[in-house]
């Protein structure tokens, strides 16, 4: 149940930011028309199958598919085209992203399965780039063969410019570098060269910042001893802070990031147990801490939607426990003789400084400078504690709400 509150918990406070579109300034091709206004801008997968459409910020959506409009794009983004596949009953409408624009254009076209397909045109026929690899037999063994047939197309497109078509044998099969190749053919060899469009590569974009809060951890111990000591529940509410470092990851989606993070997380465990004999008593004044060193890495997906933008993490983290304090003390009382004694007795003999956890959260991206921003994150944390002994179990549930400013 935890592990879904905080879910939702962002769709009650939240609920309008996933109901919105992300709208940009852009177009759509209509008849030969041009008509201006707003964008809904999306990833490449949704992005090839429809296009949701404002004529103004306050008129109604219109939603379009590839069989309606010749295209669409935004202003400060990519460009789109209608193209068929296939003939007859299979033929099939989608918009092409479009690379390159001019004698020779280059188009990509993402399928349902996130697969990406590259088509080069010129004048009115539309080939594919194809490029795989087959498992084969060679020399009794199985290997990975590439089939790099993409090469072939190229050579043959441009046979008419051999200085060009020379390039096409050590050519990869990526994007950037096709991009430059087709861009290449319309400046040097096209006829007459000409070049009306060329897209951007995607670039990452990093930020480093810092993030701070407080974390309620739950820790549980269990054991197959009968011990009430070893079957216990404690709880930890400290503060935390973390450095991180993040990388936008747009060649896979625009609205990924990954993010890497330095934390310092300390936890204070406290709770007095009493054991009883039949002539003795023991009261345990159990008192530990820890101060840990953590790694999060960190996987974020984000809902733009205008100003705000909620977004979802998901990820892992290793910690090393810099100190460990055990402060444990245990009363004996003589119950008929009414004496007592005090001395130290450590919770556990030895403690395991390795921890490891994975984690989920939402939260939201505020505003706030126009390169600078500001987040409200929280997040549940699930880890296998410090004991490494096998009779004896220990499991950390935490939650944590951090704010964040980013460089």
């Amino acid at each position: 149940m935890k592990k879904l509150l905080l879910p939702c918990l962002l769709l009650l406070l939240f609920p309008s930011a996933f109901a919105q579109r992300n709208f940009k300034p852009g177009y759509i091709l209509q008849r030969q028309d041009t008509v201006h206004g707003l964008v809904d801008q999306r990833g490449d997968r949704r992005s090839a199958a429809k296009v949701v459409f404002k004529r103004s910020p306050e008129a109604a959506a219109e939603i379009y598919s590839p069989t309606e409009i010749e295209g669409y794009g935004l202003q400060a983004g990519y460009h789109f085209e209608t193209k068929r596949l296939g003939t007859g009953d299979t033929a099939r409408f989608h918009f092409f992203t479009v690379l390159v624009k001019g004698n020779a254009s280059l188009y990509l076209f993402r399928d349902a399965d996130s697969k990406d397909h590259f088509y080069l045109q010129q004048n009115d026929s539309l080939r594919e780039l194809v490029e795989y690899k087959a498992v084969e037999m060679v020399q009794g063994k199985r290997v990975s063969v590439p089939y790099n047939l993409f090469r072939g197309t190229l050579q043959e497109a441009f046979s008419h410019c051999p200085a060009l078509a020379a390039r096409a044998k050590p050519l990869q099969f990526r994007e950037k570098e096709l991009i430059k190749y087709v861009s290449d053919y319309n400046s040097q060899c096209g006829t007459p060269p000409g070049q009306s469009y060329v897209a951007q590569p995607k670039k990452t974009v990093s930020s480093w910042g810092v993030l701070t809060g407080a974390t309620h951890t739950t820790l549980k111990v269990e054991a197959s001893s009968v011990r009430p000591r070893y079957n216990q529940t404690f709880t930890s509410f400290q503060p935390t802070a973390s450095l991180f470092y993040q990388l936008t990851l747009p060649w896979l989606n625009y609205k990924l990031a990954l993010q890497f993070e330095l934390q310092y997380q300390p936890h204070k465990y406290s709770k007095t147990v009493t054991e009883s004999e039949p002539a003795v008593r023991y009261d345990y004044d159990i008192l530990l801490e820890f101060h840990y060193l953590k790694l999060p890495l960190v996987l974020r997906y984000s809902f733009p939607v205008g100003k705000l933008t909620p977004f979802v993490n998901v990820g892992f983290a290793n910690a090393y426990a810099v100190s460990v304090q055990d402060e444990t003390e245990m009363t004996r009382t003589l119950i008929h003789q009414s004496s007592s004694t005090t001395e130290q007795a450590p919770y556990l003999k030895d403690y395991r400084k390795y921890a490891q956890s994975y984690l989920a959260g939402v939260g939201l991206i505020l505003p706030a400078w126009p390169k600078h921003q500001i987040t409200l994150e929280a997040r549940y944390e699930g880890g296998n504690g410090f004991s490494e002994y096998m009779g004896i179990l220990t499991k950390t549930q935490q939650i944590s709400v951090a704010v964040g400013f980013a460089f």
